[in-house]
């Protein structure tokens, strides 16, 4: 539904305008315990999490993590990332400061979640979207496609080391996978246990306690590729990945006009984040609705 009927139903600044607006709404409202302490909405506690450190103005200072109506500190930044790089794109855009007034909300909350999977979708964004930008300006080829390649190029190799027990060569790079290697290793291990079908789709992850350390007892694969291998097989996992390959390939071109520039970069990072994050375009999760109907806007840009 979300795929195919939205696409069709809503334009797609609409969609970016309520993502803004759902961001800054959200976002105000994992502020408001810094005011006024915490409190619930119904049912659903709005609640500050365990401190982490910030630099401000050059000193380390302790603060609390803001969650939002969210189970924790990155399911809001899960949005607010986003939310703030739709934000800032509607800014430059339109010129309107109510997309100013969005964007410092969604950029502070984004700040204070401390998560780094939603900084790396607002920064992979702005990155993607400027050099699209002004490589069709500058009428230098076609840099989307490019783009896509090289992104799932490094998805699949990424999988594939995990897949086939190398994960030691990913500990070499000069990144900070804050122990998700141990998940990603231990989820890999699983399935090659059970590669043709996988463990079936609905099932939580206590089977992987047994192969890490009991902190993370519990614990998701935080890697949505390596989920759906867990899931379906590898039948299901290549699908999965294939899917969205096809479609944003098929939606890269020359001359592509500012709004699908946009909307190519803001899929991109939903895309990478999956490799760091446990959801998927199978779901209703804000993750999920988000980078679904960017796909469904994708094929039904292509289609017209």
């Amino acid at each position: 539904m979300l795929l195919y009927l939205v696409p069709k139903a809503v334009s797609l600044n609409v969609f970016l305008h309520y993502i803004a607006l759902l961001s800054a709404l959200l976002g105000s409202l994992g502020l408001l315990p810094l005011l006024v302490g915490e409190f619930k909405i119904v049912v659903l506690p709005v609640e500050l999490h365990t401190g982490h450190n910030i630099r401000i103005l050059g000193t380390n200072v302790e603060v609390l993590r803001i969650q939002s109506v969210f189970g924790n500190p990155n399911g809001l930044a899960r949005l607010v990332g986003p939310g703030s790089l739709v934000s800032a794109y509607l800014l430059l855009k339109t010129r309107k400061w109510r997309y100013l007034l969005f964007f410092s909300l969604s950029a502070i909350c984004l700040y204070l979640t401390g998560s780094r999977s939603g900084s790396l979708i607002f920064f992979s964004g702005v990155l993607i979207y400027a050099s699209l930008f002004i490589m069709n300006k500058l009428n230098i080829g076609s840099l989307s496609r490019v783009i896509v390649d090289c992104v799932f190029t490094t998805i699949s190799l990424v999988i594939a080391i995990a897949l086939l027990g190398r994960i030691e060569l990913l500990y070499l790079l000069p990144v900070d996978f804050t122990n998700r290697l141990l998940l990603w290793e231990a989820t890999a291990n699983l399935i090659r246990d059970n590669t043709i079908a996988g463990m079936g789709y609905n099932l939580g992850y206590d089977f992987m306690s047994p192969l890490l350390p009991e902190r993370f007892e519990g614990y998701s694969p935080h890697n949505s590729y390596l989920r759906m291998f867990l899931h379906t097989g590898i039948v299901g996992g290549i699908s999965y990945i294939l899917f969205h390959y096809i479609i944003l390939s098929r939606f890269s071109r020359t001359n592509m006009s500012n709004e699908d520039q946009f909307l190519l970069s803001l899929t991109i990072t939903m895309i990478i984040i999956q490799l760091f994050e446990t959801f998927s375009t199978i779901g209703l999760t804000h993750g999920s609705v988000i980078s679904s109907i960017c796909l469904g806007y994708c094929l039904y840009r292509t289609a017209n």
